[in-house]
């Protein structure tokens, strides 16, 4: 997956467990305290893909990872890694031309065979 560096606040190397708050749904990971700002940490694969990790428990993660700091600061995406920083034209995308059920797809990197997320949209699905 990629992110548009637009979107991105900044990078935090996840060490410490979120606090878990109950009666969330299961793609809310719980809050992490950084530099005094709480940041709801998001299970990015249960939002973006939750048919592939069906058989990961709600809130368990992988140990290591980074939280990808989102939006105005308050948001965090849960991922297992970071590869490359990669410049990409408009035409190295295939961009998304309808609105659909996947609201976080901005569209699909034609060389990487990758998607690049919508942070806003991505947002709003999870604010909705």
């Amino acid at each position: 997956m990629g992110i548009p560096l637009t979107g991105l606040m900044s990078i935090l190397e996840w060490r410490d467990e979120a606090a878990v708050m109950p009666g969330q749904p299961n793609w809310h990971l719980g809050v992490l305290l950084n530099r005094g700002q709480k940041i709801v940490v998001l299970d990015t694969a249960r939002l973006v893909m939750p048919e592939r990790v069906s058989d990961r428990v709600p809130g368990e993660r992988q140990s290591g990872g980074h939280v990808l700091i989102v939006g105005d600061g308050g948001y965090g995406l849960a991922v297992d890694g970071i590869a490359e920083t990669i410049m990409l034209d408009a035409g190295g995308v295939r961009w998304r031309t309808a609105q659909g059920k996947r609201p976080w797809l901005a569209g699909t990197m034609v060389e990487q065979l990758s998607v690049l997320l919508d942070i806003d949209g991505m947002l709003g699905m999870i604010s909705a």
